[in-house]
């Protein structure tokens, strides 16, 4: 080990322009982030996982503030430039948003990896304005870190009603993988030799000793009050940089949110976008009835103070977003 200790040094970026899919988990990333970036000036949506993990480490104090924003900035432009020249692409057909078969430009991305690597590719790309996407989860609570990282910075942020967040989670496994299961691949810390997620670090005793679906609900609470206090303290001059979408609006009126992203991203609908909207089953219907079943599950399942917080939480969104209550 170096007698002293040296900082990261912070590079020009690959691409400035870079947009955030984020969220909670099952909040509906996977129906925006696969729409959005359909849009012209963009490209289809990666799935980095350490785009996650770096500013949860910097959250945990395990990567310090000078080195997080440069070794994320690193991160980011290793997967850009690889997206720019088709290098590592993901040609699984069946992944569910990050196939670039599913792209209605798939041809154009799978070309790339037969022309140029090296500055062309990347100047190219940069002169045409684009932007590169990438589907986060649990970012925007770090939304500071990533202003460092990319100035040019754009978030869109998918909410979801809390209920059907959890049931999702549960449906998952959620409650019991995180830390056990390999598959998982949530970064979790060692607390007295038990894995604590980073929504559960403030009440570690209680996460471990509930049972999975009530972990559930306290994580899922616990999540929205971090986006809460991220939303809030988003930095000043920021504000424009994000946007909020709910995954109820985005899903039964399609059209009508993907125009508003467009003309906040400066741009405009794919000429296409129909086919994209029939290959993510939208607009449709969403069923009253599914969420009223989902909630007596929880309720018969769920610590009744817990269940009375995440009532408490639901009522509070269908106000927000002027959704029926159930």
């Amino acid at each position: 080990m170096p007698e002293k200790r040296y900082p990261l040094y912070s590079q020009d970026a690959v691409c400035e322009n870079v947009l955030l899919f984020d969220g909670l988990a099952r909040a509906g990333k996977g129906l925006v982030g696969p729409l959005v970036s359909e849009f012209p000036g963009l490209d289809f949506a990666q799935l980095v996982h350490a785009a996650d993990y770096i500013p949860t480490m910097w959250h945990f104090g395990l990567i310090d503030d000078e080195a997080a924003p440069s070794f994320l900035r690193m991160m980011i432009d290793t997967y850009s430039y690889q997206r720019i020249i088709g290098r590592n692409l993901n040609t699984r057909p069946g992944d569910i948003f990050t196939s670039v078969y599913k792209a209605l430009d798939s041809d154009e991305i799978l070309r790339r990896a037969e022309g140029e690597d090296g500055q062309g590719p990347v100047d190219q790309f940069n002169a045409s304005g684009r932007y590169q996407s990438y589907i986060t989860h649990e970012t925007l609570p770090h939304a500071d870190l990533w202003f460092r990282a990319f100035p040019e910075l754009r978030i869109i942020l998918t909410v979801r009603h809390p209920i059907d967040i959890c049931f999702s989670w549960n449906s998952r496994g959620l409650g019991a993988r995180l830390g056990s299961d390999p598959l998982a691949f949530t970064p979790v810390v060692d607390v007295d030799g038990e894995p604590v997620p980073l929504y559960a670090v403030d009440f570690p005793d209680e996460y471990v000793n509930a049972t999975p679906i009530d972990r559930i609900v306290m994580c899922v609470l616990s999540m929205l009050d971090l986006y809460d206090k991220g939303v809030a303290e988003i930095p000043e001059g920021r504000g424009d940089q994000v946007r909020i979408v709910s995954f109820e609006h985005f899903a039964t009126d399609t059209v009508a949110e993907l125009e508003k992203l467009a003309a906040w991203l400066g741009t405009n609908l794919h000429p296409d976008m129909e086919t994209a909207m029939t290959r993510e089953r939208v607009p449709r219907k969403l069923d009253q009835s599914g969420r009223r079943q989902r909630r007596e599950m929880l309720r018969d399942h769920v610590d009744e103070h817990l269940f009375k917080k995440l009532l408490e939480r639901s009522n509070a969104y269908e106000a927000e977003w002027g959704l029926e209550p159930f």
